[in-house]
């Protein structure tokens, strides 16, 4: 580039920066002007207040301003911030719901509140689902695995598979149905348990015996050691991959 061009860029730049900065700086005195007269700058309405738009200010909200003034006087008083939104919570007493326009025209609602702890979910080994379907195929609720797995959502092979849990010997059914954590049902998959199901019962029973202790030494450590989480473990809450048979 030539210096004249050069020289013509640096001083159109120079002059688009000082723009930008000179209306940021208008911006800034005016909005803060505004606030010195009493008047509300925009953006979401804090709790406790409410809009006036006569007087375009900040007022008291009549039902949320004691609410609020109850929230400062325990936070004075030392009280935890959590120990508090909890027993807001409980009470029923939310953050109100904000109703934001997003570029694209469409209503976005958005509302800034302390998370509620989820209910744990129920955790249950496959060997229940096979039950509920066989007894889904014996009523004749469904007339074959087909209309099973279109009911069910899985596929034809998938229900075939869980279906063979119902080869094992009754007391390692009756041990899947009552197993109720996270690391039993990974320990006891499925896919171990088909196996199982292919053997002759004394195996069964054999081979259950051996997985039900090396869950018991597991389950009994205060701590894994680090070579848990060598290659020959996966995670940290199983013992090593084994194929079984």
């Amino acid at each position: 580039m030539e210096p004249e061009g050069r020289l013509k860029n640096n001083i159109m730049m120079s002059v688009a920066e000082f723009e930008r900065l000179n209306t940021a700086k208008k911006t800034r005195l005016k909005m803060r002007e505004q606030a010195k007269r009493g008047y509300w700058n925009g953006g979401p309405v804090p709790y406790g207040y409410a809009y006036d738009k006569n007087t375009q200010a900040l007022l008291p909200h009549p039902v949320e301003g004691p609410i609020l003034r109850r929230i400062f006087e325990q936070a004075a008083k030392l009280v935890s911030l959590t120990d508090l939104a909890n027993a807001l919570n409980a009470e029923g007493l939310r953050t109100k719901e904000r109703v934001m326009q997003r570029r694209d025209g469409k209503m976005d609602s958005r509302v800034r509140t302390v998370p509620v702890p989820k209910p744990r979910t129920v955790v249950e080994h496959a060997m229940v689902r096979a039950l509920k379907w066989q007894a889904l195929l014996e009523t004749g609720a469904v007339p074959h695995r087909l209309a099973l797995a279109k009911r069910v959502g899985c596929t034809p092979g998938a229900v075939t598979k869980v279906l063979r849990l119902l080869q094992l010997v009754p007391e390692i059914q009756e041990y899947l149905v009552g197993i109720k954590s996270e690391n039993e049902v990974w320990h006891f998959s499925a896919k171990h348990m088909a196996q199982l199901a292919t053997m002759a019962p004394e195996l069964q029973r054999v081979a259950f015996a051996i997985l039900r202790k090396e869950y018991a030494d597991l389950a009994g450590r205060p701590k894994l050691a680090p070579e848990d989480f060598g290659p020959e473990r996966a995670t940290p809450r199983t013992g090593p991959r084994r194929s079984i048979g």
